[in-house]
């Protein structure tokens, strides 16, 4: 289980400056995101699922500002969506994920 400092932590080290997110916004999308990764895998297991959890978190927040998902460009090619799933948090996952089946 994911705590605040561990997100910080993961956040720093990927270059997000401190204090760019309050406490209370990352407690809520800590909280969302292991629900969702909870609904979706069999287990949570340190530190593979907790790297994932932490990607999650920031891939919630970087979405954040932008509620349609689209990218405004400014040279030729238009627009760029953000992708709808994060190859790497799948690949974290992939092992602990559950088997829909039927």
């Amino acid at each position: 289980m994911a705590t605040l400092d561990d997100v910080k932590a993961y956040l720093a080290s990927i270059h997000v400056p401190a204090g760019t997110y309050s406490d209370a916004v990352l407690l809520q999308v800590i909280a969302t995101e292991q629900a969702q990764q909870a609904h979706k895998c069999h287990t949570i297991r340190p530190p593979d699922m907790l790297e994932a959890l932490s990607r999650r978190v920031q891939v919630n927040l970087a979405k954040r500002g932008l509620p349609l998902g689209v990218i405004e460009q400014t040279d030729d090619r238009g627009r760029a969506f953000m992708p709808t799933f994060d190859p790497e948090i799948r690949r974290l996952e992939a092992p602990y994920r559950k088997l829909v089946v039927g």
